[in-house]
C-alpha cells in the first residue's frame, strides 16, 4: 500500500514532479490549506521547489507497505499484512489531506473472463469523451450566471441555498452522516458537487437520490 503522487496540472505550462518521498506531509497539508481556485502556490521541501496552479488533479495510488512481502502481479488482493500493518501505513496521510480527495476508488485484479471480454462490451473512447463534453457543457451553461464552468468551482452556499439545494430527502444520507461526524462540512459539500457531475454525465438536469448515494460511495472509498 505504498503512497505515490502524480499532479496532473491545468492550465500551466510547465509543473515539476516530484516523488512522494521528497516532500514532507505537514508541507502539503501547509499549502492544501490556504490552495483557492485560481491562485498559483509555491511548495518547497528538502531544497526541491514545485510551483503549481491551485486549479489541479492531484491522483494518489496505493501500493503494499515496504515491509510486505514481494509484490504479486494481483496487487493488493493478495496482501499478506496485517490490518494493523495497514492501517498505519494508510495513517501516513493526514486527515486534512484526505478530507481534500473526492475520489477513492479500490481497483480490483482483472480477471479472465474481463480481459477476454468481446470488443462490442466496452465503450469506444471517442464515445466517453463526447459524453464528458456534453457534461461539461451543461454545467457551464447552468453555472454562466455566477461566473463559474464546471461544478468544481462553484462555492458550497450556492449549492445549499435555493434554486440549487437539493430536496431533504435526497440529501438525508448525507446529512446524517455530517451530524453523525464521518463527513466533514467540506466533505458534505464536494459530495454535493460530485452528484451534479454524475447528473451531468447521465443527461439529468438535477442529482436524484441514487447520485448522491454514489457520490457518497465515490468519497468514501466504498465503490469498486
Amino acid at each position: 500500500m505504498r503512497v505515490r503522487l502524480v499532479f496532473v496540472a491545468v492550465a500551466v505550462s510547465a509543473i515539476r514532479i516530484t516523488p512522494w518521498s521528497s516532500w514532507s506531509g505537514c508541507c502539503w497539508q501547509a499549502e492544501l490549506r490556504g490552495v483557492r481556485i485560481g491562485q498559483e502556490r509555491e511548495c518547497r521541501a528538502d531544497s526541491h521547489h514545485l510551483r503549481h496552479p491551485a486549479s489541479f488533479l492531484a491522483t494518489y495510488w496505493r501500493s503494499l507497505p515496504p515491509t510486505s512481502p514481494p509484490a504479486k502481479p494481483s496487487g493488493d488482493a493478495h496482501c499478506e499484512c496485517t490490518a494493523l500493518v495497514r492501517r498505519r501505513y494508510l495513517g501516513r496521510l493526514s486527515g486534512p489531506l484526505l478530507d481534500r480527495i473526492d475520489v477513492q476508488v479500490r481497483l480490483m485484479p482483472v480477471r479472465a473472463a474481463e480481459l477476454l471480454a468481446p470488443e462490442g462490451d466496452t465503450e469506444p473512447s471517442a464515445t466517453v469523451a463526447a459524453r464528458v463534453a456534453t457534461a461539461r457543457q451543461a454545467a457551464a451553461t447552468r453555472w454562466a450566471g455566477l461566473g463559474r464552468r464546471v461544478n468544481a468551482e462553484v462555492d458550497g452556499p450556492h449549492l445549499r441555498r435555493p434554486p440549487w439545494r437539493l430536496p431533504a430527502r435526497v440529501t438525508a444520507e448525507l446529512r446524517g452522516r455530517l451530524d453523525s461526524g464521518s463527513l466533514s462540512a467540506r466533505g458534505f459539500d464536494r459530495v454535493i458537487r460530485m452528484a451534479w457531475t454524475i447528473a451531468d454525465l447521465d443527461g439529468r438536469d438535477r442529482p436524484d437520490l441514487d447520485d448522491v448515494r454514489e457520490a457518497i460511495q465515490l468519497r468514501t472509498g466504498e465503490a469498486t
